[in-house]
């Protein structure tokens, strides 16, 4: 391989690692309503569109490590509105 060319694919490994190290870096929000038994469901499309801040409110949940949602805190509440 020549050396520009392991420079190029060098340069486009780092670049692949930047872009996935700011997408990890920004909380991903997710809709979730209590369903009357203690259990979370995500909101619908509907929901959604009838409560456009939904991320300011109580139905605000975060996606963790592992894909588990904990509640918003209120400074991620502040941060979405």
């Amino acid at each position: 391989m020549s050396s520009i060319a392991t420079r190029l694919a060098l340069l486009a490994g780092f670049e692949m690692l930047a872009m996935t190290t700011q997408a990890s870096a920004q909380p991903r929000w997710a809709c979730m309503t209590d369903d009357g038994y203690g259990r979370k469901l995500p909101c619908s499309m509907n929901y959604k569109k009838a409560n456009p801040n939904w991320k300011s409110s109580d139905a605000c949940h975060v996606k963790g490590k592992g894909g588990k949602t904990t509640p918003c805190t209120d400074a991620q509440k502040a941060a979405a509105k």
